[in-house]
């Protein structure tokens, strides 16, 4: 099983279908504002090169998007390692994204106290502790499942 989500016998199934629900729900919405760069990019790629993405944007969009969940949703479906390359790959961007960049904006917008400083720099290094751990384990499922893994 690739997570808790799918495991039998765990307790009430109403509050697993309950849970999957809201993953999916949030899967929808961080999908997209995940995406939004590769849209932008491609989609003014494409209204520089042929005329007809310029005059039909939203026909464009519609084909494009479409085609861009299609595909990536059939390539992690046959990729073998996805679900253990996407937790790697969560633990490679935490800490940065979620904690050490954040702080270092907090400190150059407010003026900070040593001892508020003091705080955020042990939350920071901690959660790279965290992160380190989270790291470490991921590229250990890696390797353990790694000759289990099948294609489909």
């Amino acid at each position: 099983y690739g997570d808790i989500l799918t495991m039998p016998g765990i307790g009430p199934q109403w509050i697993i279908d309950v849970a999957n629900v809201f993953v999916f729900i949030h899967m929808i919405s961080a999908y997209q504002v995940i995406s939004q760069p590769v849209f932008e990019k491609s989609e003014r790629f494409m209204k520089k090169r042929w005329k007809w993405c310029e005059e039909h944007p939203v026909k464009l969009r519609l084909l494009f998007r479409s085609s861009y969940v299609c595909f990536t949703t059939a390539v992690s479906c046959i990729l073998p390692f996805f679900s253990v390359f996407t937790g790697l790959i969560g633990a490679l961007v935490f800490w940065p994204l979620s904690v050490f960049f954040p702080i270092r904006m907090y400190h150059k917008v407010f003026m900070v106290s040593k001892e508020k400083r003091r705080l955020l720099m042990v939350i920071d290094v901690g959660m790279a502790l965290v992160s380190l751990a989270a790291i470490i384990g991921s590229v250990r499922n890696l390797i353990t499942t790694a000759s289990t893994f099948e294609l489909f």
